[in-house]
């Protein structure tokens, strides 16, 4: 938060006189958007990122939609955010929601199988965390749905007990069938096919790799994504 431009006080201004030495990436980055779309103004941006990089994409939206940036998000296209954590509550995803709608940007959360990390921090009555937005679900043989939420809102579901820990094997035998099903670009590295092992103890973990997700988005159907945006 503090990179996003969160002070002390707890304060967030608009602006800020800049440390050389220590500039703040939200201040920084607005101001490269801001000279780049003065010299091109017809160009639209998109912002995406894995894990802590999908939450920060959200919430540098939210900085810019707070301070009225309308110049930055009338040309941002979309966000796509792949094993995105949640960021706020239901009145905080009331309030992208609708600056999403007013400047017409798609916001879409890309969800692999078990994967612990959007199933965190908790979705219930003490935590209060919700996600919002289209959700991308893509199982474990990589058949994608559109959901509101991926199945088993949180990590620690008596239900997924049992389905967390099937996955987990037939993701570890996967490992080594994928090079000889669809090529050998394909092929997992010796320390993921480890992590693979070591899923089978904490189900979730190794789901959260970026790989499953590059392979969902690769062998998935290819228009699930347009679909959402229609």
């Amino acid at each position: 938060m503090k990179a996003l431009g969160l002070q002390k006080d707890k304060s967030w201004p608009s602006n800020i006189t800049q440390d050389d030495q220590r500039p703040i990436a939200y201040y920084t980055i607005r101001e490269k958007l801001r000279d780049f779309f003065r010299k091109n103004n017809q160009t639209k941006f998109v912002l995406t990122g894995h894990s802590l990089g999908g939450a920060l994409a959200v919430l540098f939206a939210a900085v810019l939609a707070f301070h009225n940036e309308t110049f930055i998000l009338e040309r941002l296209e979309a966000i796509y955010t792949f094993g995105q954590p949640r960021v706020g509550d239901a009145e905080f995803g009331d309030f992208m929601k609708e600056n999403f709608r007013n400047y017409g940007i798609g916001y879409y959360r890309f969800v692999y199988s078990h994967d612990i990390v959007p199933r965190l921090p908790y979705d219930n009555s003490t935590l209060l965390f919700k996600h919002f937005g289209t959700c991308l679900y893509y199982n474990s043989i990589y058949e994608g749905k559109i959901v509101s939420e991926e199945p088993y809102r949180n990590y620690f579901s008596l239900r997924s007990l049992i389905s967390k820990r099937v996955d987990a094997l037939w993701e570890l035998v996967r490992s080594f069938l994928l090079p000889y099903l669809y090529g050998t670009e394909y092929r997992e590295s010796l320390l993921l096919q480890t992590l693979r092992f070591y899923g089978l103890l904490f189900p979730g973990m190794p789901a959260h790799g970026v790989q499953d997700y590059i392979n969902a988005i690769c062998l998935g159907d290819p228009t699930l994504l347009i679909n959402a945006h229609t």
